[in-house]
């Protein structure tokens, strides 16, 4: 690195900046439009399904839920979320359930 005085301060010179691109122009510099479907791109590589166990959150915070109250079946957080839970009416236990896609029935 060389430095240059300028003004009585040394400044580092450095080499002309990196430019960074973002995807969308990456992607149409690649050409991947025209390129056979047969060949694997970024574009084209179907992902299989996730090996991993799916997140359970909260129904009523939205936050990631470790309890299932087992009354209702609502998925909770914390006291508060459970006692909310509790005080629900039941046609909306059934709302917060179909959400979700439980098939769990109420009676």
């Amino acid at each position: 690195m060389k430095t240059k005085r300028k003004r009585g301060i040394y400044e580092v010179m450095t080499a002309k900046s990196k430019s960074w691109k973002n995807s969308r122009s990456l992607l149409t510099n690649e050409h991947y439009d025209m390129m056979s479907p047969s060949i694997a791109t970024y574009v084209n590589i179907d992902a299989p399904p996730s090996m991993l166990p799916a997140k359970k959150y909260c129904d009523i915070t939205g936050l990631p839920a470790k309890y299932m109250d087992p009354v209702t079946k609502i998925r909770f957080v914390s006291k508060e979320a459970f006692r909310k839970a509790r005080d629900l009416p039941d046609h909306k236990v059934e709302e917060f359930l179909a959400l979700r896609q439980a098939q769990i029935r109420i009676k």
